[in-house]
């Protein structure tokens, strides 16, 4: 008991509810970042080394799982390479057939600029300042499967079901 009571009169009623509320914010972020086996994952064959952010993939055989609303993981099923992409939505809505991955290619390279699904169109943000030039062009790889288990989140299970 003194030293709870030490405890409040050093930090305050409100550096307890302070501590209270990053203690509770954690673990909600440690929560949506868990690797079970309840998330959702889209498989896609890409076949060219292409670029997220500041890391080069090779080409291959993907999995793209949300880890957030607007944050998707992108890994090489193979070599286990990955990156995070954060998204921005665009609020255009995308037709259950036309899901896929757009990608710019400059200067020879390739760079993952967005993903079509059920959550509707989505710009990849660290591409919103590459814009195509006039050699640039777009190349599309469609989304081909959904893997989940029956423990899915209704927003897992609602992407799941427009992908299928």
């Amino acid at each position: 008991m003194k030293t709870a009571k030490l405890i409040i009169s050093t930090l305050g009623v409100v550096g307890i509810f302070l501590i209270a509320f990053l203690v509770a914010a954690a673990g909600v972020a440690v929560g949506q970042t868990n690797g079970s086996d309840s998330t959702l994952t889209t498989t896609v064959q890409i076949p060219y080394d292409f670029w997220i952010v500041g890391t080069r993939l090779p080409a291959g055989e993907y999995a793209i799982s949300p880890v957030v609303d607007t944050v998707v993981l992108i890994r090489n099923v193979k070599t286990k390479a990955k990156e995070q992409a954060s998204l921005m939505p665009t609020g255009d809505p995308v037709a259950p057939g036309d899901h896929k991955l757009v990608f710019v290619q400059h200067n020879g390279q390739h760079y993952l600029r967005e993903i079509w699904d059920s959550n509707g169109r989505q710009i990849v943000t660290s591409q919103l300042r590459l814009f195509p030039a006039g050699g640039d062009k777009e190349t599309e790889v469609r989304l081909v499967e959904t893997k989940g288990n029956s423990a899915d989140t209704s927003k897992a299970a609602q992407f799941k079901s427009a992908l299928q």
